[in-house]
């Protein structure tokens, strides 16, 4: 397994799919993937970038939404 950090946004979109929310803050531009389970909102993968790469990674999904977190899949 691959870390995401410096993975840029375009990789992560591609294996993601489209973020569901995305916003710019002091930290940088933030892409939020939410996780749902019947309809219900039950967890978020969130990504910030800075200068087009990710600079820290979090995910609740694995605390509270019984998941693991998306696993970076390394293309050459």
């Amino acid at each position: 397994m691959e870390s995401w950090l410096g993975v840029s946004q375009n990789q992560i979109i591609d294996q993601l799919g489209d973020p569901d929310r995305s916003l710019n803050d002091q930290s940088g531009r933030i892409l939020i993937w939410i996780r749902y389970v019947d309809g219900m909102p039950t967890c978020q993968d969130r990504f910030t970038l800075k200068q087009d790469k990710v600079v820290t990674y979090f995910s609740d999904c694995g605390i509270w939404g019984g998941f693991n977190g998306p696993v970076y899949v390394k293309t050459e």
